[in-house]
């Protein structure tokens, strides 16, 4: 029985179940949106802002397309008012509009359109647009969340540029916005300074969460009290970044082997 190749499973993945939402006043486009698209996505098409948010207070969409033909005031409405309701589900918001009209497309691509299909589209034009950014935004998904926490802004904007091409990673220098993140998001690690380990923290951090723990001085006394996290280690500053990668992709490796989590 033929196997399917990678490139071949992951299209079948990103496309798998993903919805379409198109909005051009241009009735003529419909059969041709139909034909390129229906086959591989669930597709809806309307003509009007107003239309389109009605669909949108029943269903969640993966991508919205829009013709820059409508009003932008109304379309960044409609924007904001999506991202209002979806929450952390947005959809990816693409805008069609012609190659030369860059100010337009930089004026969409400002109210929060992801990127642009060319105008007058064709089939592979704009099918290659939305199945790239459905793949990032799935490649993205199934990153690891990183939460660091430490109240030194360069060592925070170290280690995010360090981690960032590789993990979804969030840098807080506050205990309160720490416990409010981690709680409401749940991190798959947490990094955190010993000097931020104060009850808000503590409070917040479970032991299904991994810690890994930073100091520059180790502390006998401090390191005992952090026994209770059962943490994956401790780094000693400054860190190196070659240190730092192999850290995580050791912890992610053990906890891919326990279902992750404890």
């Amino acid at each position: 029985m033929a196997s399917l190749s990678d490139e071949m499973k992951n299209k079948r993945d990103v496309r798998r179940r993903s919805s379409i939402l198109i909005i051009d006043k241009d009735l003529g486009n419909y059969g041709l949106y139909k034909s390129i698209l229906a086959m591989e996505y669930e597709l809806q098409c309307v003509n009007s802002i107003a239309a389109a948010s009605g669909l949108c207070n029943g269903k969640l969409f993966d991508v919205i397309v829009i013709d820059s033909g409508l009003d932008i005031e109304d379309v960044e409405n409609f924007y904001n008012e999506v991202v209002e309701k979806y929450k952390d589900e947005n959809p990816i918001f693409l805008v069609l509009e012609e190659p030369s009209n860059k100010e337009s497309i930089v004026n969409f691509l400002s109210i929060g359109m992801k990127d642009y299909i060319a105008k007058p589209f064709s089939k592979d034009g704009i099918t290659n647009v939305i199945y790239e950014q459905l793949k990032k935004r799935r490649e993205k998904e199934i990153c690891h969340n990183v939460l660091i926490i430490d109240k030194d802004f360069e060592t925070l904007r170290e280690m995010k540029g360090c981690l960032e091409h590789k993990y979804k990673v969030n840098i807080v220098n506050s205990c309160d916005i720490a416990k409010s993140y981690i709680e409401h998001h749940k991190p798959n690690l947490i990094i955190c300074d010993l000097s931020m380990l104060e009850q808000s923290v503590q409070e917040a951090c479970t032991e299904d969460i991994p810690i890994l723990f930073m100091t520059k001085t180790p502390d006998a006394e401090m390191i005992s009290k952090c026994a209770k996290f059962n943490p994956e280690g401790f780094l000693i500053k400054p860190i190196e970044s070659d240190m730092l990668i192999k850290t995580l992709e050791r912890i992610f490796l053990k906890e891919s082997y326990t279902h992750f989590g404890r």
